[in-house]
């Protein structure tokens, strides 16, 4: 039921006239944590339809289970936004494989690329060039999974501000004081930048850059489902174990989805009396059982 309230909900979605009216989802996961436990209990993956900030897709799996676009599915033409913990090879090549184009936040690693030369593509190299808040972009190759084929991508990157740049560096050096990590000099210069990887080949940088800014409604998404629906707070364990608290998660999906649900048919709301979308919902209601 979760999953068709999300699929059918009563709100028409908005375009990006750059992508002349393609999907654009989100995608992230979140981790929940049980009562006394140090380590996650259960990971929540969830894909988030930035036109109409509404629930597309969702996951629960152990806490063992990483993050990956290959989760998601994924039709043609969809654009798939995405922080840098999916940028591998495997993901970005499921999403490109079905037809999908990707915008995903790239670290220093984890996403090897080719310059026009065939030769490694070095990002600070190419970085260091930009001024201050200036944008810019490259085209680069990758490899296709499990083939020798390479396919064009755009690398997108933005050098921030001084101020922007000495707060991301301190949230770095925090990061590596909790995980008691050592520094990695080219990562504290990365930090200065965001780098984003593409297919997309109508948007210039400015645009792209822009349009990844809208990722953020995801964690805006986590954190009103764990802050106003206790999502984030397993109550304790019981006899059922690990299947009741699944379903105790369920639930509370379920509930997020029927509030969205409420939320549009209010915004479609006349006084006037029904409006033809509107007869159109009622008309696809869900049945109680």
């Amino acid at each position: 039921m979760t999953e068709r309230l999300s699929k059918e909900r009563p709100m028409e979605g908005m375009n990006c006239s750059a992508l002349a009216g393609r999907r654009i989802l989100a995608v992230d996961g979140s981790a929940i944590r049980g009562p006394s436990a140090i380590t996650s209990s259960w990971r929540l993956h969830y894909a988030l339809d930035i036109g109409t900030l509404a629930c597309h897709e969702m996951e629960i799996t152990d806490g063992k289970v990483g993050e990956s676009l290959s989760r998601f599915a994924v039709q043609k033409e969809d654009v798939i936004v995405a922080d840098r913990g999916f940028a591998n090879r495997r993901g970005v090549n499921h999403v490109l494989d079905r037809a999908g184009d990707i915008l995903v936040r790239m670290n220093l690693s984890s996403l090897p690329l080719q310059d026009e030369a065939g030769q490694p593509f070095v990002q600070l190299a190419h970085l260091t060039s930009l001024k201050m808040v200036q944008s810019g972009e490259w085209p680069a190759t990758m490899q296709g999974q499990g083939t020798n084929e390479s396919i064009a991508v755009r690398v997108c990157a933005y050098r921030k501000n001084e101020i922007q740049r000495a707060e991301s560096e301190r949230k770095y050096y925090q990061y590596l004081n909790k995980k008691q990590q050592k520094f990695q000099a080219d990562t504290v210069a990365a930090t200065g930048y965001v780098v984003l990887l593409t297919r997309l080949k109508g948007p210039n940088a400015e645009a792209i850059l822009a349009l990844y800014r809208h990722r953020w409604q995801i964690e805006l998404a986590f954190k009103r489902m764990k802050s106003l629906l206790g999502l984030g707070h397993l109550k304790k364990k019981d006899a059922e174990g690990a299947k009741g608290a699944k379903a105790w998660l369920q639930g509370k999906l379920l509930v997020a989805c029927l509030i969205e649900w409420l939320i549009a048919l209010d915004d479609h709301f006349s006084p006037l009396g029904p409006t033809q979308h509107e007869e159109k919902s009622y008309e696809t209601s869900l049945p109680v059982a």
